[in-house]
């Protein structure tokens, strides 16, 4: 059973989420498909992103009587929390650290999900957005463009767009490393 046929199951008409045995299934099921996609798009320690994770939750706990919507706007309601504190923390980071930056992939790092997180990690929020929505929350087009208020033949060029910006970044690397490498 999937994470929204799971959730409609425990949903009130009146406040889906104000009872605090709906949030905790709720969190339940949502909790891995968020963390995830927080770990793609922040591209940082796992130590960062759980912290980033237990905010989100943090906050929807504490505004959950104001939400109205089924398990399907629950999810992107947190997925929409947790963007908001990915690009929040990424501001205050670049705010720190603008000097200290190092935008190069350390080559113990080839391939495997964390390379991956780092090659998303160097590419604009609105590309990793796309692509942890679609390839790793494994949402549908149609469900993007919902989400972020698009239309579906925007989402399929943008994310048509950030996959050819990634290979090539990705090639780049892989010619870099093996260059370093001879």
């Amino acid at each position: 059973m999937g994470v929204l046929a799971t959730l409609q199951q425990v949903f009130s008409p009146d406040h889906p989420l104000a009872e605090p045995a709906a949030f905790t299934s709720f969190y339940e099921h949502t909790h891995p498909a968020v963390f995830r996609y927080v770990y793609m798009l922040h591209g940082g320690p796992p130590g960062d992103v759980e912290d980033i994770t237990a905010e989100v939750y943090a906050r929807a706990w504490a505004s959950r009587r104001r939400f109205s919507g089924d398990a399907e706007a629950a999810l992107g309601w947190a997925v929409t929390i947790a963007r908001r504190l990915v690009i929040d923390q990424r501001r205050r980071q670049r705010h720190r650290h603008a000097d200290t930056l190092d935008d190069s992939l350390p080559a113990d790092m080839a391939g495997g999900p964390e390379q991956r997180a780092l090659l998303l990690a160097r590419r604009p929020l609105e590309q990793r957005d796309l692509v942890v929505l679609r390839y790793f929350l494994d949402w549908r087009v149609r469900d993007i463009a919902r989400h972020l208020g698009r239309s579906e033949n925007a989402v399929s060029v943008a994310l048509h767009r950030a996959l050819s910006a990634l290979r090539t970044h990705g090639t780049a690397l892989i010619s870099q490393e093996a260059a370093d490498v001879a």
